[in-house]
């Protein structure tokens, strides 16, 4: 085993300043600690015969040397096997790339190692401290906006939704500060060597404003005051930093915003495999389906459902009203044809009774058509109420949509018939 491939892998190892940040980290950002850890991993590359054949991380290693009970005699008998057996020079007067090495470790053996010094890895252990303290900041502001971590039921639809500088907010590789994540946003790849036509910080507001608005890509997850980005993080974040109020379109994806709902509402679907709907996608009232063994119950309040779920549990007869309900396996064959025949059905509807059919509750659905309700149903109301909001958002001809809906449907069921004929 040459020395010199020695020294190779080890500064693999030790140029890696995200594992060397990582072991800062795991060691409390305690210099010292950090320090015993590269020396140690350094003796080890010497006793183990196999360490430069094996792909081994830094992690791995410290995992190997924690069997070992007797490392530092290990490498003072492979220096004696080496006829090698002396030691360094005093601290006072060692090189200062060796700084961090033990008294015991052969500078000959290392020559040509590239090692962080120790007001480096002091300094590692300073940024991890500010980035933690940043990062604890954070999720506590985060914590307290969100109110509770649980959720036991989202719905999403299309919003205009507006964003202010005081939201609260988190994201992928966001730090929650405004100023900070704008420059972090806009010096990436995508804009980082943007001239000032295609660099939204270039152009005015008024023409930003213009194209986000003709943007349909954008989501976030709105839990309590916290709004989690889910897509579209440099337009949101753009926005906030320009201190308006101002209302997007969006696609937001809430919850019921009272934990002792949301608890009961997992306690159904984990203990009684009950699934649950939205009565009405386009409000934000408690009013939901819950199905179980093919039996629903409309459920309008949290006194409903704590009476439900403490009938269920203790086995009691449920003095709620139910109605006929199928949950469909997803992979139902028919799953397609189904949900179009409904769709041709409420568009029926709606052509007599006009917005108050896609306005209203999926109950209504179910009464007026004096059916039992089941899943498909649901996804083709849901789809409906959906398209419906979302024309409203963005100033499309909902009729002309969907009508041109009823329309392609129509016309796949005239071409399927016409391939029947001819067999």
């Amino acid at each position: 085993m040459a020395k010199k491939d020695i020294v190779y892998k080890l500064n693999e190892l030790f140029g890696n300043m995200d594992d060397i940040s990582y072991f800062c980290g795991a060691n409390d950002n305690n210099p010292d600690k950090v320090v015993k850890i590269l020396n140690d991993i350094i003796k080890f590359a010497f006793i183990y015969k196999d360490f430069i054949n094996e792909e081994l991380t830094m992690g791995m290693i410290l995992e190997e040397i924690d069997k070992i009970e007797n490392l530092d005699e290990l490498y003072r008998n492979y220096l004696e096997k080496t006829k090698g057996l002396f030691y360094k020079l005093s601290s006072s007067k060692k090189d200062f790339i060796y700084e961090i090495l033990d008294d015991d470790i052969r500078i000959a053996d290392v020559k040509g190692i590239i090692l962080p010094s120790y007001s480096k890895i002091e300094e590692i252990c300073n940024l991890n401290i500010e980035r933690d303290t940043k990062l604890l900041k954070l999720e506590e502001k985060c914590a307290k906006a969100e109110r509770f971590k649980e959720v036991g039921f989202c719905y999403i639809r299309p919003e205009l939704f507006e964003i202010s500088s005081s939201d609260t907010y988190i994201g992928y590789n966001l730090t929650g500060d405004i100023e900070e994540d704008l420059n972090i946003l806009y010096s990436d790849d995508r804009y980082g060597n943007s001239d000032q036509f295609t660099n939204p910080l270039f152009k005015s507001y008024e023409a930003n404003i213009e194209q986000i608005r003709k943007n349909k890509d954008m989501s976030i997850k709105k839990y309590g005051d916290l709004i989690r980005i889910e897509n579209g993080r440099h337009r949101i974040v753009y926005l906030m930093s320009q201190d308006k109020k101002e209302a997007i379109p969006i696609k937001v994806i809430r919850r019921f915003e009272d934990r002792e709902i949301n608890l009961e509402l997992i306690k159904l679907s984990k203990k009684f495999n009950a699934n649950i709907y939205k009565n009405n996608l386009l409000n934000d009232e408690f009013d939901i389906i819950i199905e179980i063994n093919n039996v629903a119950y409309n459920i309008t309040s949290k006194e409903e459902l704590i009476r439900l779920s403490k009938s269920l549990e203790n086995g009691e007869n449920i003095d709620i009203p139910s109605f006929e309900f199928e949950t469909v396996d997803l992979e139902y064959l028919d799953k397609e044809e189904i949900v179009d025949r409904y769709t041709l059905i409420i568009y029926d509807l709606y052509v007599k009774h006009g917005k108050r059919i896609v306005e209203g509750n999926l109950t209504d659905i179910i009464n007026i058509l004096n059916i039992a309700g089941d899943s498909l149903l649901e996804e083709a109301f849901n789809f409906i109420q959906y398209r419906y909001q979302y024309s409203k958002i963005y100033n499309d001809d909902f009729d002309n949509y969907f009508r041109s809906v009823v329309d392609k449907i129509k016309n796949e069921n005239s071409k399927q018939e016409e391939v029947k004929i001819k067999r």
